[in-house]
């Protein structure tokens, strides 16, 4: 395991992309095996998620320890992050830890996941008093579930194009889909000719920037203009008579949405679309939040799927009868797109126009209307990409709405954030009190994030664990993307996307905006 901790560190320790690229080439070169398929697993978030019950950890800590409860919450929210706080709370041992390969600790951890409560803290246990603080903070890492260390997907990719010699796109392919270290091999993810030939793998996702109005784009007549859907960007797969749905963030959906790959399909043979799972049907369609109660779900109950049915909006066709379109134009794309597909009670062409700028403007503002979240702009003789690519395809999303809102509670951050505070809790006036109507993470600038941390030191009124209840005295725009009925929250009411617009300090908290302010935007 030696390896993957100097890699660890290594990669921490760097700002740098191309350094980043360089020490995952080089672990993966050396480590051409299991070894190299748990780090790529780990450090990818393919493998993320908590081994051990994290309240288990914390008991089993502090009856170690003998800390009280309040003093291992305070040193958590001043250390930020689990797997530190528990490293930090054994002393060094007198060995030199246990030296076995990153392989040999993930079959053991995945062995014990199995067993009883006491067997898995005994396990723990046994691993933190032997383990020095470096290897026993990895350790933490592989039993909590979280690996931040600044390294994206795209970097993993590069680093694989490098080692195995093929494109990112096939690396993205290969690595598109269920895979697990315990069951696959180096050669047969990364190297084999045919480890592409899974039936359900779909494609890489080809993404849009940001449009900005005054970036005026040539011949606006060579673009189409579209809807963008406010639901679950997917690509439906069907070949050889099975259908796969597969989501954005490369997780397989096909579960949770049964009615759409057990009903009538909308084309022949054998295809792949890329389009839009929203809830509903179309042109009545549901707010998002009723779709996120479809996922995840290991059963859904006949109520669920009568009361949440789902649609499915197709925006473009990837490959039809066994040939890849991705490298036709749009034109053509969308044109075998409209010949083949057979819509139904259940599933649409997204509408497209081409036009002027005007329609583009006109469009955009009747987003709201259509339960979209603003336009898309792609260009007519544009390929499928891979990725976020600047130039071809654009998104000009409405302007979000804001209200002015009372900061009530704060909570100090993470990682590198964990001695500021980051998280905040704002309300909004209801019969002369604050009623909490939103929580935001993002927004303000690290001098404000700063003197907002100076703020709730000194003007704390109570304490929760890692909460403080602040005096209600300043006062934030915030903005959001959706707002809906939530018989859920006390106000009564749930947006989406909230988050700080500007501090405005030209305002008292009396000032501040009200409830029946946001009930009306409803």
């Amino acid at each position: 395991m030696k390896a993957f901790i100097d890699l660890f560190q290594a990669l921490d320790a760097s700002n740098s992309t191309k350094t980043k690229v360089n020490l995952l080439a080089d672990y993966f070169q050396r480590h051409p095996n299991s070894d190299g398929l748990w780090a790529l697993g780990l450090l990818s978030g393919h493998l993320a998620g908590r081994r051990f019950n994290t309240a288990a950890l914390k008991q089993l800590a502090m009856q170690q320890t003998k800390l009280s409860d309040w003093l291992f919450v305070e040193c958590y929210s001043v250390a930020g992050d689990l797997a530190e706080t528990l490293t930090h709370l054994f002393p060094e041992p007198e060995n030199q830890g246990i030296d076995q390969s990153l392989t040999d600790w993930m079959l053991r951890i995945e062995e014990h996941r199995a067993l009883s409560a006491e067997a898995q803290m005994a396990f723990v246990l046994h691993a933190w008093k032997s383990m020095p603080s470096i290897q026993r903070f990895v350790f933490n890492k592989l039993i909590t579930g979280g690996f931040r260390v600044g390294v994206s997907k795209g970097l993993l990719v590069k680093a694989l194009s490098m080692v195995t010699g093929h494109s990112p796109e096939e690396i993205q392919f290969r690595l598109t889909g269920k895979w697990q270290p315990q069951t696959s091999t180096w050669q047969s993810l990364l190297l084999d000719s045919n480890s592409a030939a899974d039936l359900s793998k779909p494609y890489p996702f080809f993404l849009a920037h940001a449009y900005q109005p005054e970036a005026a784009l040539p011949n606006p007549e060579s673009w189409q203009i579209e809807w963008k859907w406010d639901g679950i960007r997917c690509q439906w797969v069907h070949r050889n008579g099975h259908s796969f749905l597969w989501s954005r963030g490369k997780e397989l959906i096909t579960d949770s949405f049964p009615e759409l790959t057990s009903g009538t399909m909308p084309m022949e043979g054998d295809w792949v679309l890329d389009g839009e799972l929203l809830p509903g049907k179309p042109w009545a369609w549901l707010p998002f939040s009723e779709l996120q109660r479809r996922l995840n779900r290991k059963r859904l109950s006949p109520s669920l799927l009568r009361d949440i049915p789902v649609g499915f909006m197709a925006y473009d066709v990837l490959e039809f009868q066994g040939k890849d379109l991705r490298l036709e134009p749009l034109r053509e794309r969308r044109r075998i797109l409209e010949k083949a597909f057979r819509p139904s009670s259940a599933l649409e062409i997204s509408p497209a126009w081409c036009g002027p700028l005007e329609l583009w403007t006109e469009k955009r503002n009747q987003a709201l209307q259509q339960g979209a979240e603003g336009i898309m702009i792609k260009q007519l003789d544009s390929f499928y990409g891979v990725g976020r690519k600047r130039g071809d395809w654009w998104k000009w999303k409405v302007e979000p709405r804001s209200f002015d809102a009372v900061l009530t509670y704060a909570q100090r951050g993470h990682g590198n954030r964990a001695n500021m505070y980051t998280d905040f809790t704002f309300g909004v006036w209801s019969n002369g009190e604050l009623l909490t109507v939103a929580k935001a993470y993002s927004g303000l600038t690290a001098n404000e994030l700063a003197e907002v941390s100076r703020f709730v030191s000194r003007h704390t009124l109570d304490s929760f664990g890692p909460v403080r209840r602040v005096e209600p005295v300043l006062v934030f725009e915030i903005g959001f993307d959706g707002i809906q009925e939530s018989s859920r929250h006390k106000s009564g009411i749930a947006l989406r996307f909230p988050r700080i617009f500007r501090w405005r300090k030209d305002k008292t908290a009396d000032q501040a905006d009200s409830l029946a302010t946001l009930r009306e935007m409803l």
